[in-house]
């Protein structure tokens, strides 16, 4: 009896701990509730308690998730998570101060957008999602990059979960020397990477960024560039992929878009 009893004080102090160093993650959120597609999910009063938002996603594509919060009847910027059916982090998103919205690509299925207790939670917030369905085509290897058409946008998706060393490619072919406007949009959960690469080893690419913050990732933001010369006739080739030097790289998702003229 005794060695049970201590066993039973074992067990309770571990729980303490995990409560304490794991938070409300280590539990159940203190109520779920449904959240269907462009409504508005308002709560008004100011009470302490996690709320999972769940939502259930129709077929393969992303998800924009708009959110603000009120403090003493003024706007501001607030806390969530996104989470899997089985309530594991896809991501935890804590928003810079300067957006409100949010995406995530997302596979069919059931997911849930957590609003935690925490100290840049305001009591009192709306929240909303909206979905946009992507089929996707793009190559899984150079062998076989998907042409992308002039003036034509094409939008691809980085799937949490995926592998790093996974890569989506696309070519552009040039009929004759010209001058390339290449416009990359990315969205996700962190920096979203990309890269030209030349059919011909030989040809020289200058591209200048007609936006200071163009880099070669972009993250929730369109980064846009011309050459700074003509280039040579032939083929270029995109290649997308996840910034692999994230601290959460694996988890990570998104969305992107692509178009050149």
């Amino acid at each position: 009896m005794k060695k049970r009893m201590r066993k039973v004080r074992y067990l309770l102090s571990a729980i303490a701990i995990l409560t304490v160093f794991c938070g409300i993650n280590a539990f159940a959120a203190d109520r779920d509730v449904d959240l269907a597609e462009n409504t508005w999910a308002v709560k008004t009063d100011e009470s302490f308690d996690t709320i999972d938002y769940k939502i259930t996603i129709p077929s393969t594509g992303y998800i924009k998730t708009n959110t603000y919060g009120l403090v003493y009847g003024k706007k501001t910027w607030m806390d969530i998570q996104f989470l899997d059916k089985n309530k594991q982090a896809i991501n935890e998103n804590w928003p810079d101060l300067s957006s409100e919205t949010h995406y995530y690509a997302v596979k069919k299925g059931v997911y849930y957008i957590r609003v935690p207790v925490s100290g840049q939670t305001p009591y009192q917030y709306q929240l909303r999602y909206d979905f946009v369905k992507v089929s996707e085509k793009s190559g899984t290897k150079k062998s076989k990059a998907v042409t992308i058409k002039k003036n034509k946008t094409i939008t691809g998706l980085i799937q949490s979960g995926e592998a790093l060393k996974k890569y989506d490619w696309y070519k552009i072919k040039l009929t004759k020397a010209q001058k390339v406007t290449l416009s990359f949009t990315g969205y996700g959960t962190d920096y979203i990477c990309y890269e030209v690469i030349p059919a011909n080893k030989k040809a020289e690419i200058s591209l200048i960024s007609l936006n200071s913050a163009a880099k070669e990732y972009s993250l929730n933001q369109t980064n846009k560039y011309k050459t700074f010369k003509k280039l040579a006739k032939g083929t270029y080739y995109i290649r997308v992929y996840k910034n692999t030097g994230g601290t959460a790289a694996k988890v990570d998702c998104g969305m992107y878009k692509i178009k050149w003229k």
